[in-house]
């Protein structure tokens, strides 16, 4: 249970998420009109004092010093280092922590539309459409090992593209030297498995020529899902183990809209960005999902932020209900300190009591927060009031019985709008917000 302080209000526990002012103008998200209210107005005009800043496109502009000077008014501030779309650069997580040592205020950063998928996808290595053949790819041991199998296991891209087809494999020993081991063709289904068996060996390293594609017309390239080696019945662990491969899928640059489309499912139900897939998915006997940051880059930016005892501050991610398919999102949660639980489309909203028991599975011992949204993006209208008011009231009754640390309201870019829900929220916070949590 979250106790609350003392003296504190309900307000107090209240966010208003908001990105630059102007960020959803023109047609994009169905909006009437266009928004010029800054994010501290919103904060101000709804009643909620604490502001969640999430960069959009390229707003704010650096240096972020100026932009920052008036939300060091508001109660608390997040800023995020991980903005809409899930874009992010080694300059922005700079530019945010920057501003750490001078806004008092500042206790949280955060990391939007960090997950790169929906449902369950696999996690995959994928070369770069119209690769050139032969594509490869080495693996180097971390010490001599024995076996006698490797298997190669075949892509599941969306639309069926990116089948390897014609492989040979090749093993390096301790002296140096390559042999020929085995060659086939991976069967043209998604997950299919090939193997290779040989006498055993001691072996160094591993090398996988990939020969051709199984794909007509459409990325005409190839990828795979994991590279195992094997003696006998056990498997020879390749984690440690080191990996080249001569092609990725491009890390391309991506609209906002075009990296939305990733999470919102757009692009398939069950699609997951390949281009943040790293190629070492190939060789982790747990991969991490696609996400804008590896576990080991977030468990780095944790170094850059002071030290709790002397002044704690935390960081958040946003993570979507239709994410919770996947345990492996663990392995990115247990380094963060406050997940946000988003529900993309409002016909999901009434699961959200059992959505954030599925959350606290992946994420124990975390200050989990609920988001809601004051319109329907998905499907560019108004959000159905009866939906938003039954999921309000069922997030407050969480806050009061201290099973949630806050709710989170998106967007400050809509409180000049005159939308139903956001003046209703108004509304209702005039009359209920400083009763005592």
């Amino acid at each position: 249970m979250i106790e609350p302080r003392a003296d504190e209000r309900l307000r107090d526990r209240l966010w208003i998420w908001a990105h630059p002012e102007g960020s959803y103008n023109g047609p994009q998200w169905g909006l009437p009109g266009d928004s010029r209210i800054t994010p501290l107005e919103s904060a101000v005009w709804l009643g909620v004092p604490n502001v969640i800043l999430i960069s959009y496109g390229d707003l704010p502009h650096p240096p972020l010093t100026q932009y920052a000077k008036p939300l060091a008014a508001a109660s608390q501030l997040m800023w995020s280092v991980v903005g809409g779309g899930g874009e992010t650069s080694e300059a922005m997580r700079a530019e945010v922590t920057g501003l750490i040592s001078s806004l008092p205020n500042l206790v949280g950063i955060f990391m939007d539309d960090f997950f790169h998928f929906r449902g369950s996808p696999p996690s995959q290595w994928l070369a770069k459409p119209g690769v050139d053949f032969p594509v490869s790819l080495e693996v180097t041991l971390p010490t001599l090992a024995e076996a006698t199998r490797v298997e190669l296991v075949q892509s599941d891209a969306i639309g069926g593209d990116h089948r390897s087809a014609g492989f040979q494999v090749d093993l390096r020993g301790s002296e140096d030297e390559w042999w020929r081991v085995g060659e086939g063709t991976l069967p043209n289904s998604p997950g299919a498995v090939a193997a290779v068996d040989f006498p055993r060996r001691e072996v160094a390293g591993l090398r996988v020529a990939i020969l051709g594609s199984h794909d007509e017309g459409g990325a005409m390239s190839c990828g795979l899902q994991a590279t195992r080696l094997g003696d006998g019945d056990a498997a020879v662990a390749l984690d440690d183990a080191e990996l080249v491969v001569s092609s990725r899928y491009p890390v391309i640059e991506r609209s906002i809209e075009e990296r939305m489309a990733v999470t919102d499912g757009s692009l398939g139900a069950d699609w997951a960005d390949p281009a943040l897939f790293p190629p070492e998915v190939l060789i982790e006997s747990a991969p991490s999902v696609a996400a804008s940051l590896a576990p080991s880059e977030v468990a780095e930016l944790r170094t850059r932020l002071p030290d709790r005892s002397e002044r704690p501050v935390e960081i958040g991610v946003a993570v979507y209900d239709y994410q919770l398919g996947l345990p492996s999102i663990s392995r990115h949660l247990e380094l963060i300190d406050v997940p946000v639980l988003w529900h993309w489309d409002p016909t999901d909203l009434p699961q959200l009591p059992r959505n954030l028991e599925r959350l606290r599975r992946f994420a124990p011992g975390k200050r989990p927060m609920v988001g809601l949204y004051m319109w329907d993006f998905a499907k560019g209208r108004p959000i159905p009031q009866d939906l938003y008011e039954g999921a309000w009231a069922e997030a407050i009754r969480l806050l009061g019985d201290g099973e949630i640390d806050g709710v989170v309201l998106l967007a400050g870019n809509l409180c000049d709008l005159d939308l139903p829900a956001v003046e209703w929220t108004r509304g209702w916070l005039a009359e209920h917000g400083d009763r005592p949590l």
